[in-house]
């Protein structure tokens, strides 16, 4: 796995801190995982491919399908 997707995954970790005992412990958000992912991918768009390919802004199409903002 690529460094960048390991940190990517630690970054969708959610901390929590258990009410009772006072423990902390984290929690993978698969949601937040792939919402990173896909702004990654739309920065390395952004920078290899150009914003524009024929009339198609997949920067749009991207963060469209995928629902990022």
């Amino acid at each position: 796995m690529n460094e960048r997707i390991k940190e990517l995954a630690l970054q969708a970790n959610e901390e929590f801190i258990d009410q009772y005992s006072g423990a902390k412990y984290f929690v993978f958000n698969k949601e937040k995982f792939a919402e990173l992912l896909i702004k990654e991918c739309s920065k390395i768009n952004d920078q290899f491919i150009g914003r524009r390919i024929g009339e198609i802004d997949l920067d749009i199409v991207y963060k469209e399908h995928f629902g990022v903002k």
